[in-house]
Protein backbone atom coordinates (compact mmCIF):
# COMPACT_ATOMS: atom_id res chain seq x y z
CA UNK A 1 0.00 0.00 0.00
CA UNK A 2 1.38 3.37 -0.83
CA UNK A 3 0.10 6.40 0.81
CA UNK A 4 0.43 10.32 -0.17
CA UNK A 5 -0.89 13.72 1.28
CA UNK A 6 -1.06 16.93 -0.44
CA UNK A 7 -2.64 20.30 0.78
CA UNK A 8 -6.55 20.56 0.74
CA UNK A 9 -7.67 24.54 1.05
CA UNK A 10 -11.46 23.84 0.90
CA UNK A 11 -11.28 21.15 4.36
CA UNK A 12 -8.62 23.31 5.90
CA UNK A 13 -6.27 20.10 6.05
CA UNK A 14 -4.65 17.68 3.85
CA UNK A 15 -5.87 14.57 1.17
CA UNK A 16 -4.89 11.26 2.02
CA UNK A 17 -4.77 8.90 -0.69
CA UNK A 18 -4.41 5.28 0.41
CA UNK A 19 -3.36 3.20 -2.91
CA UNK A 20 -4.35 -0.82 -2.02
CA UNK A 21 -4.72 -3.85 -3.86
CA UNK A 22 -8.55 -3.38 -4.09
CA UNK A 23 -9.40 -4.85 -0.69
CA UNK A 24 -11.76 -2.17 0.51
CA UNK A 25 -10.02 -1.24 4.08
CA UNK A 26 -10.57 -0.09 7.12
CA UNK A 27 -8.59 3.25 8.04
CA UNK A 28 -7.43 5.48 11.08
CA UNK A 29 -5.33 8.22 10.57
CA UNK A 30 -3.09 10.09 12.52
CA UNK A 31 -0.72 13.07 12.11
CA UNK A 32 3.15 13.04 13.23
CA UNK A 33 4.71 16.84 13.33
CA UNK A 34 8.25 16.61 12.06
CA UNK A 35 9.10 19.82 12.49
CA UNK A 36 7.20 23.46 12.95
CA UNK A 37 4.49 24.46 14.79
CA UNK A 38 2.47 22.05 16.42
CA UNK A 39 -0.68 20.69 14.86
CA UNK A 40 -3.65 18.97 15.76
CA UNK A 41 -6.27 16.92 13.63
CA UNK A 42 -10.25 16.19 13.52
CA UNK A 43 -11.29 18.64 16.15
CA UNK A 44 -8.20 18.99 18.60
CA UNK A 45 -6.51 15.10 18.78
CA UNK A 46 -3.20 15.36 19.30
CA UNK A 47 -0.51 14.26 17.05
CA UNK A 48 -0.42 10.23 17.43
CA UNK A 49 -4.24 10.09 18.41
CA UNK A 50 -5.54 7.79 15.41
CA UNK A 51 -9.34 8.29 14.20
CA UNK A 52 -11.54 7.45 11.57
CA UNK A 53 -12.52 9.80 8.46
CA UNK A 54 -14.92 9.35 6.12
CA UNK A 55 -13.56 7.48 3.00
CA UNK A 56 -14.22 7.87 -0.59
CA UNK A 57 -13.31 4.45 -2.73
CA UNK A 58 -12.15 4.87 -6.27
CA UNK A 59 -11.01 1.64 -7.55
CA UNK A 60 -8.17 0.96 -5.73
CA UNK A 61 -7.94 3.97 -3.82
CA UNK A 62 -9.22 5.07 -0.56
CA UNK A 63 -9.39 9.15 -0.11
CA UNK A 64 -10.19 11.02 3.30
CA UNK A 65 -9.58 14.22 4.27
CA UNK A 66 -7.93 15.11 7.61
CA UNK A 67 -8.63 18.21 8.90
CA UNK A 68 -6.16 19.93 10.75
CA UNK A 69 -5.59 23.04 13.30
CA UNK A 70 -2.48 24.89 14.06
CA UNK A 71 -1.60 26.65 17.47
CA UNK A 72 -0.03 29.22 16.23
CA UNK A 73 1.57 31.27 13.02
CA UNK A 74 4.17 29.80 10.57
CA UNK A 75 4.78 26.49 9.40
CA UNK A 76 4.79 22.63 10.44
CA UNK A 77 6.05 19.86 8.49
CA UNK A 78 3.74 16.75 9.17
CA UNK A 79 3.52 13.00 8.17
CA UNK A 80 0.29 11.07 7.96
CA UNK A 81 -0.15 7.40 10.05
CA UNK A 82 -2.72 5.43 8.73
CA UNK A 83 -3.45 1.71 10.00
CA UNK A 84 -4.97 -0.13 7.52
CA UNK A 85 -7.88 -3.42 8.31
CA UNK A 86 -9.15 -5.87 5.84
CA UNK A 87 -12.54 -4.50 6.55
CA UNK A 88 -14.15 -7.76 5.66
CA UNK A 89 -11.83 -9.13 8.96
CA UNK A 90 -12.63 -5.66 11.17
CA UNK A 91 -16.20 -5.66 10.51
CA UNK A 92 -16.87 -9.37 11.80
CA UNK A 93 -13.97 -8.59 14.62
CA UNK A 94 -16.76 -5.21 15.49
CA UNK A 95 -19.20 -7.58 16.00
CA UNK A 96 -17.73 -10.35 17.97
CA UNK A 97 -16.55 -7.24 20.42
CA UNK A 98 -20.26 -5.62 20.85
CA UNK A 99 -21.51 -9.06 21.35
CA UNK A 100 -18.89 -9.66 24.13
CA UNK A 101 -19.46 -6.36 25.31
CA UNK A 102 -23.10 -6.35 25.26
CA UNK A 103 -22.67 -9.77 27.41
CA UNK A 104 -20.19 -8.39 29.86
CA UNK A 105 -22.69 -5.10 30.54
CA UNK A 106 -25.32 -7.93 31.61
CA UNK A 107 -23.41 -9.27 33.94
CA UNK A 108 -21.67 -6.71 35.49
CA UNK A 109 -22.68 -3.18 36.47
CA UNK A 110 -20.98 -0.35 35.56
CA UNK A 111 -18.93 0.66 38.18
CA UNK A 112 -17.66 -2.80 38.62
CA UNK A 113 -16.87 -2.73 34.59
CA UNK A 114 -14.76 0.62 35.60
CA UNK A 115 -12.50 -0.87 37.85
CA UNK A 116 -12.30 -4.36 35.84
CA UNK A 117 -8.45 -4.26 36.95
CA UNK A 118 -8.88 -3.23 40.74
CA UNK A 119 -11.60 -6.10 41.01
CA UNK A 120 -9.90 -8.47 39.18
CA UNK A 121 -12.67 -9.54 36.67
CA UNK A 122 -11.18 -10.70 33.61
CA UNK A 123 -12.84 -9.01 30.89
CA UNK A 124 -11.47 -11.59 28.19
CA UNK A 125 -11.61 -8.52 25.57
CA UNK A 126 -9.93 -10.10 22.02
CA UNK A 127 -7.13 -8.24 20.58
CA UNK A 128 -8.42 -6.10 17.55
CA UNK A 129 -6.84 -8.00 14.16
CA UNK A 130 -3.93 -7.27 12.72
CA UNK A 131 -2.87 -3.65 10.98
CA UNK A 132 -0.85 -2.62 8.26
CA UNK A 133 1.01 0.81 9.13
CA UNK A 134 1.38 3.14 6.10
CA UNK A 135 3.64 6.22 6.26
CA UNK A 136 2.84 9.15 3.92
CA UNK A 137 5.63 11.43 2.40
CA UNK A 138 6.37 14.83 4.27
CA UNK A 139 3.94 17.93 3.79
CA UNK A 140 4.73 21.16 4.99
CA UNK A 141 1.94 23.52 5.33
CA UNK A 142 2.09 27.46 6.04
CA UNK A 143 -0.32 28.74 8.42
CA UNK A 144 -1.46 32.66 8.92
CA UNK A 145 -4.23 35.07 10.36
CA UNK A 146 -5.05 37.28 7.87
CA UNK A 147 -8.67 36.03 7.10
CA UNK A 148 -9.35 36.52 11.08
CA UNK A 149 -8.41 32.74 11.83
CA UNK A 150 -5.59 30.71 11.89
CA UNK A 151 -5.49 28.89 8.93
CA UNK A 152 -3.63 27.06 6.12
CA UNK A 153 -2.48 29.12 2.93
Amino acid sequence: MNLTIQKSLDTQGVKVDLDNDGTEQMVYHTIQVVSGIDVTHGGHAAAGTMLAYPQEINGNTQTSYVSLRATGLGSSTIKVISHSYDKTIYDSYMTRADDHWADLQERYSDEQLNAADTLGIDLGIENPPAHTETVSNELTLEFDDSRGTIQII
